[in-house]
């Protein structure tokens, strides 16, 4: 239930949700695609209408869809009026599924709140997953901490050089400078995070924040550097925590583990740590290549290839966010057996002038023989290999078609694809 199927909008670590992997599965079940259903999985949507009532889903909101496995059953909260981008995603389902059930439930408002995290559709709080995070406090199943700083590592120096959400350029990646930058700000870098004194949180705090400043990253980004965070009480853990260890076991193909995890076994929680741990450095390394090569630029949009198709959502995301231009969505391919898998990543910006990646992805493959489809600000597709430049064309022209006339043109840009480098190489 931690993710379901929301947003993937650039989430923390850049996971969108613990089930999907970058825009690939079959035509009716692409994992990027919105409103779908996987097994009977309870599911956020994309196309979501006004607010439902928190009364609202239930037993009856269940859609029979035939198929060669027999019936599946698909509960989506697009039937209650609620939008699956903000107000509801795949866990926030689960969880209204649940306490339908039985309101003794109520104790899974923990990892419902994970994966609202997860997705995102906390900034700000809205429809269903207010209600969901509201029950957990008021249970005690959730902890609200105000104005804690975002490091998230054993030490101060592992929490600077391995941070990804947020990504510090010029110095996550980079022990070296890492030193010398807290060597700069009169720090410890062995001391753990909450060793620091308030004065020496408040001082480190304002050199990360320039550090920001210098790099033109948005304002959330530095928002992110303090702010309220949510605490499991159970697990004893920051729900972003736990969301991204979750995340990793799906990411990295340990789902049971993932799953045994949001049950509280130990041993499931020591293995998902270790594997975000891993995976985290996987995101690290990958973000710090692109920062040192760069991306190819096309007339309307921005493209890299990466070797692996489960992190190039999370490239994506993250590099739109803290590397990349803003003003032009990002599109990563990966290549594997035979096919070319496609995440793309815009911004609420882009959204809001009338980007729909969902409507794109679905048309542009289609028309070189391959599916795709999503949420406006965040799709993907599966393509024949061999079509990649002709599908980058379509997309450019698609995205330069919805946002013409409120953008200006791209400095620099070339309308045609050429070669780009690999995020993790090759």
């Amino acid at each position: 239930a931690v993710g379901g199927t929301g947003t993937g909008t650039a989430g923390h670590e850049g996971r969108g949700s613990a089930s999907r992997g970058g825009g690939t599965g079959k035509p009716g079940r692409g994992q990027e695609r919105a409103g779908e259903t996987l097994s009977g999985t309870p599911r956020g949507g994309g196309d979501g209408g006004g607010r439902g009532g928190r009364d609202g889903p239930g037993p009856q909101g269940f859609a029979p869809l035939e198929t060669e496995q027999g019936t599946i059953y698909e509960f989506n909260c697009h039937m209650f009026g609620l939008d699956g981008g903000k107000e509801a995603c795949g866990a926030s389902m689960a969880y209204a599924f649940a306490t339908t059930l039985s309101r003794k439930n109520t104790s899974t408002s923990a990892v419902a709140t994970a994966g609202i995290i997860g997705d995102r559709q906390d900034q700000p709080l809205l429809g269903l997953n207010t209600d969901i995070i509201r029950e957990g406090l008021d249970q005690g199943y959730i902890q609200e901490k105000r104005n804690v700083l975002f490091l998230d590592g054993a030490t101060v120096r592992e929490a600077l050089n391995y941070s990804v959400e947020p990504y510090y350029r010029g110095l996550t990646g980079r022990e070296g400078k890492v030193d010398a930058f807290l060597a700069s700000c009169g720090l410890d870098g062995s001391k753990r995070p909450e060793e620091l004194s308030l004065d020496r949180k408040r001082h480190l705090i304002n050199k990360l924040m320039l550090i920001h400043l210098k790099t033109n990253q948005p304002p959330e980004a530095i928002e992110s550097l303090v702010g309220n965070r949510y605490f499991l009480s159970e697990y004893g853990l920051y729900a972003d925590t736990f969301s991204n260890m979750v995340n990793a076991c799906g990411r990295m193909d340990r789902m049971t583990t993932g799953v045994a995890a949001c049950l509280y076994e130990e041993k499931a929680l020591g293995k998902a740590a270790r594997l975000r741990e891993k995976y985290r450095a996987t995101i690290r390394n990958g973000l710090v290549y692109l920062e040192s090569r760069g991306i190819k630029k096309m007339e309307h949009i921005q493209y890299f290839y990466n070797n692996d198709p489960a992190s190039s959502g999370a490239f994506a995301s993250l590099g739109i966010r803290y590397l990349f231009a803003r003003d032009l969505p990002i599109v990563a391919l990966s290549r594997k057996d035979g096919k070319v898998h496609i995440s793309s990543r815009g911004t609420r910006e882009l959204t809001s002038l009338g980007l729909n990646l969902s409507v794109i992805m679905r048309e542009a493959s289609e028309r070189v023989g391959g599916y795709g489809g999503g949420h406006p600000i965040a799709a993907g597709a599966t393509l024949p290999e061999g079509t990649e430049n002709e599908f980058l064309t379509l997309v450019n022209t698609m995205v330069g078609g919805q946002l013409k006339g409120r953008l200006g043109e791209g400095e620099g840009a070339d309308p045609t694809p050429g070669p780009a480098h690999s995020a993790t190489g090759g």
